[in-house]
């Protein structure tokens, strides 16, 4: 493909490795309240909305599971962590960031976070300065695999399908890529996707620094 003029990133699992520290201390709370989450109950709520995660959790977890409360005190302790540990970030994120810039190729964020997380997040490990635009999940009304997200960014910059890249690790975010007609690069966290995803995606790689070999190769 030629030289792309955009690319769009989600945060979660992608640029900050943030899914695995959430999903532990969403199990490690709901124990807390006497009730059990799974791992596969975890993997369901990836890159979904929050109205999604209130429906995996009761559908999972049974209709009684406090989601609100076991939701809020799982957030506390998330804050509390990145305060005193920092937001892990991915291998290879800043690399990637620098060699974007380095090439003139517009920056966006697309995330189903709400937008004062993402925004704090982007904010509180230095990568805010190579952001050129932001989409958080409270903006759009249906959450992944509804590309709606996507196509916010493409289209804010005025940008054709062709001309962007999507960088996801998530099974939602790699059918919203899809169903936007951009063109995804996968860098899978906790899931190893099966051929029925994996065939959707442009390349999948396994780290971050690997996608500049693969913009590099085909500029």
């Amino acid at each position: 493909m030629p030289k792309i003029k955009c690319a769009i990133f989600d945060m979660d699992g992608l640029m900050f490795n943030t899914e695995y520290i959430r999903g532990v201390m969403l199990i490690d709370v709901a124990a807390e309240f006497g009730y059990t989450v799974t791992m596969a109950t975890r993997c369901k709520m990836l890159g979904r909305s929050r109205a999604d995660i209130y429906d995996i959790l009761r559908g999972d977890c049974g209709a009684d599971f406090p989601v609100d409360a076991i939701l809020k005190e799982r957030t506390k302790r998330e804050e509390v962590y990145y305060q005193e540990h920092g937001v892990p970030v991915k291998k290879g994120l800043f690399n990637l960031l620098r060699y974007l810039k380095s090439q003139n190729i517009l920056v966006a964020v697309c995330s189903s976070t709400a937008l004062d997380i993402v925004e704090r997040r982007l904010e509180a490990t230095g990568v805010k300065p190579y952001i050129d635009y932001v989409v958080g999940g409270n903006m759009v009304k249906h959450s992944k695999p509804d590309p709606t997200i996507f196509l916010l960014a493409k289209d804010y910059f005025h940008m054709d399908a062709k001309d962007c890249m999507i960088f996801e690790d998530s099974k939602d975010g790699i059918l919203a890529a899809y169903n936007a007609h951009i063109p995804v690069i996968c860098v899978p966290d906790l899931v190893e996707h099966d051929d029925d995803i994996t065939k959707l995606t442009y390349r999948t790689v396994k780290d971050l620094d690997e996608v500049i070999d693969v913009l590099e190769e085909d500029a």
